[in-house]
Order: C-alpha cells, then sequence, then structure tokens
C-alpha cells in the first residue's frame, strides 16, 4: 500500500489486496470479547445449573452441545465463571457472608489485634470461617 499526504490528508495511491492478511478468521470470531454476550435466557440456565449443583465445566459442555457447538454458544466458560463469581460478589454485599464480613471489619477496627480468616473451595464458596479475638 502506498500513501503519500496531500493537502493535509492522507490519500492512498496504491493498494495490493493479496498483501493484507484477513483481519480474523471466521472460524474464531466468536471468540472475541466484543462478540460474546450471555443472553438473558443463558444466564438463567446458568443459574438453574447452578442450583441443582451442576459443576460449571459440565454445563458449559452440555449448553454448548444443545446449541449446536461451541461456536454457537455465544460465550466463553471464563465468561460464564465471570457471571457467577459476579453475580456471587453481588449478593455477598446483602447477605449471611456480607454481614458476618461487615462484623470482622468492626471487631478489627475496635482491636487491630482480632484476626479473622475464611477458606474457600474450588468453585470460591465459603467452606470455613475463622475469627480469634486476643
Amino acid at each position: 500500500m502506498g500513501v503519500t499526504f496531500v493537502d493535509s490528508k492522507y490519500k492512498v495511491n496504491e493498494f495490493i489486496e493479496e498483501h493484507n492478511p484477513p483481519l480474523h478468521l471466521q472460524e474464531t470470531v466468536h471468540m472475541l470479547s466484543s462478540q460474546r454476550k450471555i443472553t438473558e435466557v443463558q444466564t438463567y440456565e446458568i443459574d438453574l445449573a447452578q442450583d441443582v449443583g451442576l459443576k460449571q465445566k459440565s454445563n458449559f459442555q452440555f449448553t454448548s452441545k444443545h446449541t449446536g457447538g461451541i461456536d454457537d454458544l455465544g460465550y466463553t466458560m471464563l465468561d460464564a465463571k465471570n457471571y457467577i463469581r459476579s453475580k456471587r460478589q453481588r449478593s455477598v454485599v446483602y447477605g449471611e457472608v456480607g454481614c458476618l464480613m461487615r462484623y470482622f471489619q468492626q471487631q478489627l477496627s475496635k482491636n487491630p489485634s482480632f484476626y479473622h480468616a475464611n477458606q474457600i473451595d474450588v468453585e470460591e464458596q465459603i467452606t470455613n470461617v475463622f475469627g480469634l479475638m486476643r
């Protein structure tokens, strides 16, 4: 491609299309973040799978087969995981865990030697909570 600057504007004076590769392969366009979005119906399916105890990976595999393949799903497994994490974080603010964490923060501000810790499982759900006042 040849470009010249004429009258405060750039002008293309030579263009060879064969020298330009495709911007993105059609088979992988679905993986671009601009092309991925979890629909409202898909969020209900993800939530339902979580409620009945289906693992994220199993749910993703089932949903992708149901839609005709990963290419037709519209989101990646990471997108689903991020959706679940965001939803969980929003619920923690107002839920029981949020109250517990606020209590621990209040205790820590009253007593600097107060110690608290929590343990989370592989699906990032709290399994154990520990608080110690010295």
